[in-house]
């Protein structure tokens, strides 16, 4: 049975972006299940339940919620992105099951996360869209793998601007962000220098 996670920030007694998770879920379900019966609001704990800071729901759902899990969130320590290619990858709706990310991660250290690059065209970490910095401006590879929730918001804010970014063109950009939907933009931030390079 196929099983679907959504991510959802908790923060100062509000959540984030629920607009985009719940148009998500409603089309994930509708693609596999033919049916849309998740009413995030609904099934969401009380937010002024729980202590001021950053928390991480973690929504596992098929045709119906299978759990809710409820985490304190801490952003983790990166120094370097490594380049991993993968012409197969397909990820374009959140599945639970992440191990085509696992076996791509192999080669990382602990300090380190992936960014794949496919058919010479940069994409996704495992964990996050991404945002490229260059002259003032933010952009987002157009060839992403999961169309992230804060990825679209941004880009409707015009925050972002899509950009076709391929393998060569990464090193005309300063610096990389990482984004989803705990992430805002410059939470995570690495230098392009700090790119580190896998042999196909």
């Amino acid at each position: 049975m196929c099983q679907f996670i959504e991510t959802i920030k908790l923060y100062n007694s509000n959540y984030f972006n629920l607009e985009y998770h719940q148009r998500r879920v409603d089309l994930t379900q509708k693609k596999f299940f033919g049916i849309s019966n998740l009413d995030l609001e609904r099934i969401l704990p009380d937010p002024e339940d729980f202590a001021r800071g950053v928390y991480k729901l973690r929504i596992v759902y098929s045709e119906k919620l299978e759990s809710v899990d409820i985490s304190k969130y801490n952003v983790k320590s990166l120094k370097a992105l490594r380049l991993v290619f993968s012409n197969e990858i397909d990820y374009s709706y959140k599945f639970s099951d992440r191990g085509i990310f696992d076996n791509l991660k192999k080669c990382c250290k602990s300090f380190e996360e992936i960014l794949i690059i496919k058919n010479n065209l940069v994409t996704d970490t495992s964990f996050s869209n991404i945002a490229l910095y260059k002259n003032g401006i933010w952009y987002t590879p157009e060839s992403y793998l999961l169309n992230g929730t804060k990825r679209q918001s941004y880009l409707d804010k015009g925050i972002l601007k899509e950009a076709e970014i391929t393998l060569e063109k990464i090193f005309l950009y300063e610096k990389i962000s990482l984004i989803n939907a705990m992430l805002d933009l410059g939470d995570i931030c690495i230098d392009v220098r700090d790119l580190i390079f896998v042999l196909k």
